[in-house]
């Protein structure tokens, strides 16, 4: 996955699990949790006051949290605006 320009860094809730929102590319969403999640483990990510149906891809430890890429299931076109908006910054 390419590296995206995305300075801010949102608050993220996953189940249980609490986090940051890092970069949003094309259907897909990178997060860094205090919990991990396997592979097609069905997530239900809440963002900026949205609930977005997603797919884990799996995770990986780094430090004391797990990075974990996840596939968006549902997901507007209006909150794709919306999270691309507030990932820039603006």
């Amino acid at each position: 996955m390419s590296e995206p320009n995305t300075p801010t860094t949102l608050p993220v809730k996953v189940g249980s699990a609490t986090g940051l929102l890092h970069a949003y590319v094309k259907d897909r969403l990178r997060l860094t949790l205090d919990e991990p999640f396997a592979p097609g483990t069905p997530l239900k990510v809440e963002v900026a006051g949205m609930a977005i149906q997603a797919k884990s891809l799996g995770s990986r430890k780094q430090g004391e949290h797990f990075a974990l890429e996840v596939t968006l299931q549902t997901f507007t076109k209006y909150n794709r605006r919306k999270l691309t908006q507030l990932l820039a910054g603006e």
